[in-house]
């Protein structure tokens, strides 16, 4: 497996050729788990954690936003490859397990990647350019799943909206068993 830090930088500038990498590669699931996600998840955890602290939050009830967003953001990946699965045949594709877990876990790079806003209060908007996400999802999926061409467009909207839904919904179970007030610092 390709060094995380060459793997990310690859990935968000030249993803066409990182898809290309990724199709050739034999991951598990385990793998990309350990060597990728559990550290890029860290990410949004750790940034979130020092920025509820600057904002003034309980520091415990930081940390315990902080350890469930980790994982509600594994748990949000993994089951969203797992929804792939089931409905990519409704658009005359298959995925397996792995190449969907990959497909989510490479593709939401950007958007733990600018988490590390969070750190500091009132410029979490630009989370937004975790966007990106979006296209890199395109992208993967022309590369590992190639739908036919007429539903590779809204098989991407329909992978996006699972992974969005339920990350949304994991950032609201954080914020609520946590007892923080909104949903990011």
């Amino acid at each position: 497996m390709v060094p995380i830090l060459e793997r990310v930088k690859n990935m968000l500038l030249s993803p066409q050729s990182t898809w290309d990498e990724i199709k050739a590669e034999t991951t598990t699931i385990g793998q990309l788990f350990q060597n990728y996600l559990f550290i890029l998840a860290g990410i949004p955890a750790v940034a979130g954690f020092i920025g509820w602290l600057f904002n003034g939050e309980n520091f415990f009830l930081s940390f315990i936003w902080g350890i469930l967003h980790y994982i509600f953001s594994l748990v949000a990946v993994w089951a969203a490859a797992q929804l792939l699965v089931l409905l990519a045949p409704n658009f005359q594709c298959e995925v397996k397990a792995d190449e969907a877990f990959a497909l989510y876990s490479y593709s939401i790079t950007p958007l733990f990647l600018v988490s590390i806003f969070m750190i500091i209060p009132g410029i979490s908007f630009l989370l937004l350019f975790g966007i990106y996400g979006f296209f890199l999802l395109y992208v993967g999926i022309t590369k590992l799943v190639a739908p036919p061409i007429e539903k590779t467009t809204i098989f991407t909207i329909a992978a996006a909206l699972i992974i969005s839904i339920l990350y949304i919904v994991g950032l609201g179970l954080a914020m609520n068993f946590s007892g923080m007030p909104d949903l990011l610092p």
